[in-house]
């Protein structure tokens, strides 16, 4: 089995894609806006 990860980061967020044998398995997505605004938070509170 062929395992595979592609990694798409830009200023807008970052996508993390697993593949196995060329196949899509696993897609996570993260939008920039909502980690600073999250960081922001979490540091003023």
């Amino acid at each position: 089995m062929n395992k595979e990860i592609v990694i798409n980061a830009a200023p807008t967020g970052v996508e993390i894609a697993l593949l196995e044998d060329k196949k899509l398995v696993e897609l996570h997505s993260e939008k920039a806006m909502a980690a600073l605004l999250w960081v922001i938070y979490t540091w003023v509170k």
